[in-house]
């Protein structure tokens, strides 16, 4: 991210997908928290239109308000090494992913 991302030249920066009934970002949290801490208030966004396992980005939003997470700025807040996101994040989402049947 760090490499190609300029906040002045946002014509790299893939639009953001929000689900806007609930006005909460599917994907590009990274991009979002890069676009933040570069003093940026804008970026580009697009309506989710994927169809996703809703009772999987349920958790994940549950997780989000327990953890007071509910805005970029809370979530910048929150950056960790790269070994401590896959041990936090991925072997969580892994974990909800065995409950819920995927895996």
């Amino acid at each position: 991210m760090r490499q190609w991302f300029d906040p002045r030249d946002l014509t790299n920066f893939e639009p953001l997908p929000v689900k806007r009934d609930g006005m909460f970002l599917t994907d590009g949290h990274t991009r979002a928290v890069a676009a933040f801490l570069a003093g940026l208030t804008q970026v580009p966004v697009c309506d989710e239109t994927d169809e996703l396992d809703w009772q999987a980005y349920g958790r994940c939003l549950q997780w989000c308000l327990e953890e007071q997470v509910n805005t970029i700025e809370s979530l910048a807040r929150r950056i960790v090494s790269p070994q401590d996101y896959d041990r936090l994040w991925h072997q969580r989402c892994d974990e909800m992913h065995r409950e819920l049947g995927w895996k």
